[in-house]
């Protein structure tokens, strides 16, 4: 496990399985908090390195990000990523998004978003130092 590292997880909803599948994953590289914005109580995942917070319903995404951040940095979070409930990362790729934010890790990365019907990145995007987002293409799609 990536010491201080915290993966945050934003469901609605969420399908159990793929939730718990997704968690069991994380939690082998970062301590891994699930923030559920369903109305309904967040079922509780019995796994190791794992968390849930319930929004107690839909406050949004971002509301419930800073819930999630917040929660990680009291508990000593030096690096977050962030995922949905439906995320399919591959097995290294906490431990190399961590890498390339440097010695010692600053900044903020995010893995690349494919569509998983079409093949088709979501295009990222690179801020300057005034905040003007200008799309990248990673896989060379665009």
């Amino acid at each position: 496990m990536t010491e201080d590292a915290f993966a945050i997880v934003i469901a609605f909803h969420p399908d159990m399985a793929t939730l718990a599948e997704l968690c069991e994953l994380l939690s082998r590289d970062a301590e891994v908090i699930v923030v559920d914005n369903t109305p309904d109580v967040c079922a509780p995942l019995a796994l190791r390195n794992v968390s849930c917070i319930s929004m107690s319903g839909n406050a949004g995404i971002a509301a419930a990000q800073n819930v999630g951040i917040r929660s990680a940095l009291q508990r000593g979070a030096k690096t977050i990523a962030f995922f949905d409930q439906d995320s399919t990362p591959g097995e290294p790729l906490l431990p190399t998004l961590i890498a390339a934010l440097g010695l010692p890790p600053r900044g903020v990365v995010a893995p690349i978003c494919v569509d998983a019907r079409t093949g088709d990145e979501y295009p990222p995007f690179r801020f300057n130092r005034w905040g003007w987002a200008t799309p990248i293409s990673v896989m060379g799609k665009h």
